[in-house]
């Protein structure tokens, strides 16, 4: 992780909590375990139309990383 630069408080994998995406509890588990509000996180997200879709349903603010020639909805 040295490469961003600053320190990662925490990483959350699906696997980690057996609970997969599209279902929210992914997320509510994230955030009941950190101890954190939605408006103090960011997630990191390879796939637009999946991963940035349930972030817009959760109202998870979102980072998309262009990945494998998916195009996002900007391009």
């Amino acid at each position: 992780m040295t490469r961003l630069g600053v320190p990662i408080d925490y990483v959350m994998t699906a696997e980690r909590a057996q609970v997969y995406k599209p279902s929210p509890k992914l997320f509510e588990q994230a955030y009941r375990m950190l101890g954190v509000r939605l408006d103090e996180t960011v997630h990191v997200v390879m796939g637009m139309f999946l991963d940035m879709k349930a972030c817009h349903t959760f109202g998870v603010r979102g980072i998309w990383v262009k990945r494998l020639g998916q195009h996002g909805n900007l391009d």
